[in-house]
């Protein structure tokens, strides 16, 4: 009884590893035409190795954090410095105005003031989207699956013989198909 217990157990735990070999193999498969595609590589080269080290399971709530954390990168690359900055040469104008009440400063000033405004108007629709995708990831499903992130390793050897070693974060779909990262946020 101990033996075919045994037995059970060891073909058991030798089936999943064949299986998680398999699945890693047919997710390089699958990203393979893509990452060629997109960096212009030829993995089929000896050289040119990818290697799958770790797939996991997205949920929408990872979704929505994912679309939350482009959006923020959006505001802090593409606005808020620029905000900061007009905000202070408001305050600096303001200054000056009080020791040198003189109208080219007065109008600076307007001017100053109107272009931060513009500048927060443009932010403000990312803003608002932003506070609605975190809304929406506190309540968001966090078990039903939508797809995979694979990480992947990818060493490419140049015409020096000089190795370069990337990291790669893919999205793939339950059929094996790659999500550009703005089609899965986009939803």
């Amino acid at each position: 009884m101990k033996r075919n217990l045994l037995l059970l157990v060891s073909f058991v735990v030798l089936s999943s590893f064949t299986w998680q070999d398999t699945f890693k193999d047919r997710m390089r498969t699958a990203v393979t035409p893509y990452v060629e595609a997109e960096l212009g590589i030829d993995l089929k080269k000896k050289e040119n190795i990818l290697t799958i080290v770790g797939i996991d399971t997205l949920t929408e709530k990872n979704r929505l954090y994912i679309k939350g954390q482009d959006l923020l990168e959006e505001l802090q690359v593409g606005y808020l410095p620029f905000i900061e900055l007009q905000r202070h040469a408001v305050n600096q104008y303001m200054l000056l105005y009080k020791i040198h009440p003189v109208a080219n400063v007065r109008t600076e000033i307007d001017k100053a003031v109107r272009e931060y405004s513009e500048i927060e108007a443009k932010a403000a629709p990312l803003i608002k989207e932003l506070e609605e995708v975190i809304a929406k990831e506190k309540t968001a499903d966090d078990k039903q699956f939508v797809a995979y992130k694979v990480s992947a390793l990818l060493h490419i050897r140049n015409q020096d013989r000089i190795i370069k070693t990337d990291t790669l974060g893919i999205i793939v779909s339950k059929d094996l198909q790659v999500i550009k990262r703005k089609d899965f946020i986009k939803n």
